[in-house]
């Protein structure tokens, strides 16, 4: 992972974990009522629990990603970095098979805190340039992550 400018001692704990691949480490930067969304696919992760499935789904997928911040803003409760990510993904995203093989694709993070911890993080990247890479047909990934969410969200 590259190096990043802000002071968040917060941030840069939940980048450390990030860096060895932790998801409990990385979650636990986290409010315990907080969240992770993934924009591009439309899914939304709640609690730690949730945030913390989230990291290790990702890099079960791409297990060997690193990501490189190219720049970033801090705005006191609010951090927006830009960057890039790289790696190697897997054969199947969220049900569908792809080919898989390398990725390196732009990236943004919206973070968000609340009384010291992360709130929240929003990421945003491009899902067509993704699939391309990974020889994932598109709209069966759209399809699959919209049946994924709408199962995150029915009710028990």
């Amino acid at each position: 992972m590259g190096t990043t400018s802000t002071g968040n001692a917060v941030l840069a704990q939940h980048l450390a974990a990030e860096a060895v691949h932790d998801p409990e480490a990385a979650a636990g930067t986290y409010h315990e009522d907080s969240w992770y969304e993934n924009a591009a696919l439309g899914l939304r992760f709640a609690g730690r629990e949730g945030v913390a499935f989230q990291y290790a789904t990702s890099w079960g997928f791409i297990p060997d990603m690193a990501a490189r911040y190219d720049w970033e803003l801090d705005l006191g409760d609010t951090v927006v970095q830009c960057g890039r990510i790289s790696g190697t993904a897997g054969t199947e995203l969220v049900g569908v098979p792809v080919r898989g093989g390398p990725v390196d694709f732009a990236f943004t993070a919206v973070i968000s805190f609340r009384d010291g911890l992360m709130e929240g993080e929003h990421i945003y990247y491009d899902l067509d340039d993704f699939c391309a890479q990974i020889g994932a047909p598109l709209e069966a990934v759209r399809a699959a992550a919209d049946e994924l969410a709408a199962l995150m969200v029915a009710p028990a």
